[in-house]
């Protein structure tokens, strides 16, 4: 897949560059409202144009991607596709609603040991002082400390598994999102280690600017070519 990604990306650099210029141009409104807002609610705007405005387009990014074809370049305005109509745009919202609500729960629920330690640690920590309590209270917060860094994973690996997710609404706008949740955990089960080992291997080559706008495009691409060659696409 890595080949294929070249290979379509080959005479169609310089276009696949100006739409992510384009799709990084719908990022960059992520955190402007900090600079107006207060911290609180520029945190909640900052959600709601995620959610609203910047999932859409960087699915019709990733559509964009995987229409890419040898004999044939997918149009602009791909990168519109989920704005185009109310239904595609209310099921790319919900399917980021969905996907959100599994990472959240995998990391209430594995960070969810860690902030019971801390709390006996700290209700401990306010009785009356002995020799054997202050053990107890360093030995909680160590095996809070530790419990976080071990049960971080399960969270990583909620993320993961539902990274696909968009990758499959993007390129079939009709699946259901309860079959694109299916399909990306089965996925990443398969070709996970291939998948985030590309990308891996591609990270270091992005402290520049400038290659963002060649890495992001192969990666998108070589990722959507994956996508595409599942059963149930």
């Amino acid at each position: 897949m890595r080949k294929t990604a070249r290979i379509l990306l080959k005479s169609r650099w310089l276009s696949a560059s100006l739409i992510t210029f384009v799709a990084v141009l719908f990022v960059a409104v992520i955190p402007l409202p900090y600079l107006f807002l207060p911290k609180t609610a520029s945190l909640l705007c900052s959600g709601l144009i995620s959610l609203l405005i910047v999932r859409p387009a960087l699915m019709g990014y990733m559509r964009w991607c995987a229409k890419l074809d040898i004999d044939d370049k997918p149009k602009f305005s791909e990168l519109f596709h989920f704005f185009s109509r109310p239904q595609r745009y209310l099921k790319s919202v919900f399917a980021g609603i969905a996907v959100f609500l599994r990472v959240f729960t995998s990391a209430v629920l594995s960070m969810l040991p860690t902030a019971v330690c801390f709390c006996l640690a700290v209700w401990l920590k306010n009785q009356p002082y002995n020799e054997i309590t202050d053990i107890f209270v360093r030995n909680l917060l160590l095996l809070g400390v530790g419990g976080a860094v071990i049960l971080f994973v399960p969270f990583v690996l909620a993320a993961l598994k539902n990274s696909a997710v968009p990758y499959f609404m993007a390129i079939n706008d009709k699946m259901r999102i309860s079959q694109a949740i299916k399909n990306s955990r089965r996925l990443i089960n398969q070709k996970g280690g291939y998948v985030f080992g590309t990308l891996v291997f591609l990270l270091p080559l992005c402290v520049l600017i400038l290659p963002v706008f060649i890495i992001v495009p192969y990666f998108v691409t070589f990722f959507a070519q994956i996508v595409k060659k599942y059963p149930e696409i």
